[in-house]
Parts: structure tokens; C-alpha cells; sequence
């Protein structure tokens, strides 16, 4: 398994060693977490003990733009 593959494997049982969303947390978010691998993001967020990967995402796009977007899709 790659270290990438690991990384994600490894939310399964430490979802809580990673950071909150900083973008998120700006605005009062904080049930989404990430775990950097290289140049990509990964977050998630928990939910009744399962952890649910939202996005995987290259560390050098605009992350607040990206979740503008998928936030507009889900509520519109």
C-alpha cells in the first residue's frame, strides 16, 4: 500500500489526529477534520462512527473555493 493509501486507510482508526478544516473553522465549522499526504488534503468528517471522506483535494487549488461549490450543489 502507498503511504497515500495508508493515510487514508488510517482515518478509519485515527480520524481524531487530524487538524480541523482551517477555512472551515474560520466560520464556526468544526466537525470536518484532514490529514495532509504530500501536496493533498484529505477531510472528513465523522458520522455515527463512521468516517466519511469529503474531498480529496491538491494542497495548491483554493480548498475555500472547492467547498463553496460543492456546498452550492448539495443545497441547491
Amino acid at each position: 500500500m502507498i503511504a497515500f493509501e495508508k493515510k487514508v486507510d488510517d482515518l478509519k482508526e485515527h480520524h481524531e489526529k487530524g487538524r480541523v478544516v482551517t477555512e472551515l473553522e474560520k466560520q464556526n465549522i468544526f466537525q470536518y477534520r484532514e490529514r495532509i499526504e504530500g501536496n493533498y488534503r484529505i477531510s472528513c468528517a465523522i458520522e455515527d462512527k463512521t468516517v466519511i471522506i469529503h474531498t480529496i483535494v491538491d494542497s495548491r487549488r483554493s480548498i475555500e473555493e472547492l467547498l463553496i461549490k460543492k456546498l452550492l450543489r448539495m443545497y441547491s
